[in-house]
């Protein structure tokens, strides 16, 4: 059942459960998609091809510091908070 879901669901996210059917979750996709298309033109004025894939992008491994120090960048400019950078 429904309710018997989104209860187990509330009690494992219990510090944030009150955020739940706010609409927070929207406006958090729309920071994170801003946060994309920004970093893809700021690479795409640097000269550097990526291809966005869901929450990351897909860079040439020679222009890998370049697309770290961009997401830095605009993750801090967008959010005001340092970004955790990882490849994979």
């Amino acid at each position: 059942r429904y309710s018997t879901v989104l209860a187990a669901i509330r009690h494992h996210h219990q510090p944030i459960a009150h955020h739940f059917f706010k609409g927070r979750g929207m406006e958090l996709m729309l920071r994170e998609a801003e946060v994309l298309v920004a970093l893809l033109l700021d690479l795409k004025r640097s000269g550097v091809v990526a291809l966005p894939i869901h929450d990351a992008i897909l860079v040439p491994w020679s222009e890998r510091d370049v697309a770290i120090s961009a997401m830095k960048d605009v993750f801090l400019e967008k959010t005001g908070c340092d970004a955790l950078v990882r490849i994979e």
